[in-house]
């Protein structure tokens, strides 16, 4: 968070991610995570993924960013590995 800006301890929510609430905005925990160690505000066409896969572990070491597009290949390959072998 920018100085200024107050936030919720957290919640987790249904689909198994951590939110906040920052200026009576629902946001996801690993986006602000993310945003605040790099020092950087992500686009709406980047998403910051889990690498160990679990949506509560939001330590900046098993963060990463990449765009929807990658995203969503990596989960679907994830899902069904055998159409690309």
């Amino acid at each position: 968070m920018n100085a200024g800006q107050s936030a919720s301890a957290g919640w987790v929510a249904a689909n198994g991610y951590r939110y906040r609430s920052v200026k009576n905005k629902t946001v996801p925990e690993h986006r602000i995570v993310y945003e605040q160690h790099h020092g950087v505000v992500l686009r709406t066409d980047q998403e910051v993924h889990h690498i160990n896969g679990k949506r509560t572990d939001n330590r900046i070491e098993n963060l990463e960013v990449m765009d929807a597009s990658e995203h969503a290949r990596m989960h679907i390959y994830q899902v069904r590995p055998w159409e690309y072998q």
